[in-house]
């Protein structure tokens, strides 16, 4: 098994074959936070992907949305994670939300225990179907609370990314 990869692999790109296409898969995307975000308490808070990692074709906004809008029609795999950190006894759960066209889409929650100080991961992801012209993803977060007190932030750095690409038409 030493330096085998899976034939849909492609070791050049990185990026996934289709099983049975012959070609990657593009559009893909993915993307970074690249500084410390707060997360507010008790609402949604759009998660600020701001720095591309890569992007193929060009669909993903880093700059004012953060958003992927692909205009290529077919089904996608979107995912993100995100690295949360904060001090005291005073957050509950937190979740990780993939939002398509501005509406809630699918979301994972992490549930919290009781210590000192949190540190959490979380990742969402789904395949979902894109028309190739107004169809779009954003990345969103939401504290629960019972306490208020401190403010957790997103983590910035390759610990919180914000991925996608085409599986098939």
């Amino acid at each position: 098994m030493s330096g085998i990869i899976s034939d849909n692999v492609s070791r050049s790109s990185g990026l996934v074959k289709s099983a049975g296409g012959g070609g990657v898969n593009t559009p893909a995307f993915q993307a970074n936070v690249s500084g410390q975000q707060t997360i507010a308490q008790s609402t949604w808070t759009k998660v600020d992907y701001d720095t591309e990692i890569f992007d193929t074709d060009s669909m993903y906004d880093q700059t004012t949305n953060q958003r992927f809008t692909p205009t290529t029609a077919g089904k996608y795999m979107i995912g993100a994670q995100m690295l949360t950190t904060m001090g005291g006894k005073d957050w509950d759960a937190n979740d990780l939300a993939i939002y398509l066209n501005g509406a809630l889409y699918t979301k994972s929650r992490y549930q919290l225990e009781s210590c000192q100080t949190q540190t959490s991961g979380i990742n969402v992801h789904a395949i979902i179907d894109f028309d190739g012209s107004s169809d779009y993803v954003e990345i969103y977060t939401y504290r629960y609370t019972s306490a208020g007190g401190n403010t957790p932030y997103v983590s910035a750095g390759t610990s919180s990314i914000f991925w996608g690409y085409k599986l098939i038409e």
